[in-house]
């Protein structure tokens, strides 16, 4: 199975398992694909903090830039502005 068709599984199945415990589930929401810019964005601003992107997220991202609500409404599947932001906002709180 690629990597598009089980983000989309997993979409679908925790779509139809919200059905056993809310009345009304919300599908989760995938974004457009990220850019080779994106990605290499990404990529830059990571190895400034000395940290890598694991290939699996790379390969999400490339298929969809973030999901909202992947595994949960509180449990998205950042995209690439939000890992840059929210990493920015950790260094911060740190320096």
């Amino acid at each position: 199975m690629d990597m598009k068709a089980l983000l989309d599984e997993i979409i679908e199945t925790n779509y139809k398992a919200d059905f056993f415990f809310f009345k009304k589930p919300v599908r989760a929401k995938p974004r457009k694909p990220a850019s080779d810019a994106d990605l290499e964005r990404l990529d830059a601003f990571l190895a400034s903090r000395v940290l890598k992107a694991p290939a699996s997220y790379r390969t999400c991202l490339a298929i969809y830039n973030g999901i909202d609500g992947f595994l949960g409404a509180d449990y998205p599947l950042l995209s690439i502005n939000k890992v840059i932001a929210r990493t920015k906002k950790l260094s911060t709180t740190y320096d």
